[in-house]
């Protein structure tokens, strides 16, 4: 699943830099933002069932209850901070659409999140190791791409265009974190 979402994001890509490089235009939203989107929830699920495996192979990770106490807490934080981010680019005059678009991008970053951190908590105790560094790879890239979404929509709203080789900057080093987080995931799988 988790491989899917990364392939649903690389589908929305390219169908964006097809806007961008061919037609030389930048619609917002564009088609590519459908698979975006769609790639949220895999991305989730794959992250959700990576706990499981680690708990069915026998690894220390904590009670289901344990688990979910976290997601509560985090998603208490994550929503507060989202509330506060996110509410002047909902608020900013605009197409309704766009807006909603462009914090909805946030927020499932921080949904994402969540279970990121419940696994980088699991493998806490191997730091050194292969896990962590697989799953601290992967939080280093939903880190950034969250922090990419933020900036562009801040930078959006601002209409501040000549940012946005900062905000590309900050996106391929969520795409290299992620791409190498799950190379050495697969690698342990492969070992």
């Amino acid at each position: 699943m988790f491989t899917s979402g990364l392939l649903l994001y690389a589908i929305g890509q390219l169908i964006l830099s097809f806007y961008q490089v061919v037609l030389g235009e930048s619609p917002y939203p564009s088609p590519g933002d459908v698979f975006f989107m769609a790639a949220y929830p895999a991305l989730v699920w794959g992250a959700i069932g990576f706990i499981r495996a680690y708990r069915e192979a026998g690894y220390p990770v904590g009670s289901p209850r344990e688990h979910a106490t976290i997601g509560l807490g985090l998603g208490a934080l994550f929503s507060a901070l989202g509330f506060f981010l996110l509410r002047p680019v909902l608020a900013q005059p605009g197409r309704l659409l766009e807006r909603v678009v462009t914090a909805a991008y946030p927020t499932l970053d921080f949904v994402l999140l969540v279970p990121i951190l419940i696994l980088v908590r699991i493998a806490a105790p191997f730091r050194g190791g292969s896990i962590f560094r697989a799953w601290s790879l992967v939080l280093f890239g939903i880190v950034a791409l969250c922090a990419g979404d933020i900036l562009y929509a801040y930078f959006a709203v601002l209409g501040r265009t000549e940012l946005g080789p900062l905000v590309d900057a900050i996106f391929v080093l969520a795409y290299l974190g992620l791409v190498l987080g799950t190379a050495e995931q697969r690698r342990l799988l492969s070992a």
